[in-house]
């Protein structure tokens, strides 16, 4: 694969490639969490608290964006994702999103490497 190619993998949207990241490794890209982001509703919030983000990171990604319900979600697994380089981010991912009681959801994000 060329190397812009493999950019859409990075775990994170940091503009460099990471030579560590298998493509096909359970690391979560930014257009799973725009799948996640489109699909989560007013759930984000409590999904955020399931991710381990203090409150007060999920209250700064609603006053940044305050009329984009999709970027306040976004932004805010974004956070998540960037402070915790977790091998298995799709499925701690998933494990929230259940836990918020969006299973469908969360089976989407494993049943499909790129939903």
């Amino acid at each position: 694969m060329t190397p812009e190619v493999l950019e859409k993998y990075l775990p994170h949207s940091t503009g460099s490639l990471d030579s560590s990241v298998d493509p096909g490794s359970d690391w979560v890209t930014d257009a799973d969490l725009h799948d996640v982001a489109n699909e989560l509703g007013g759930e984000w919030e409590q999904v955020g608290a399931y991710l381990g983000l203090k409150h007060a990171k999920i209250q700064q990604c609603k006053l940044q964006y305050p009329t984009d319900v999709h970027q306040q979600i976004f932004s805010m697994l974004q956070k998540w994702r960037d402070l915790h380089s977790l091998d298995n981010q799709k499925e701690h991912l998933a494990d929230a999103i259940r836990k918020a009681e969006k299973g469908s959801l969360a089976d989407e994000l494993l049943l499909h490497k790129h939903m």
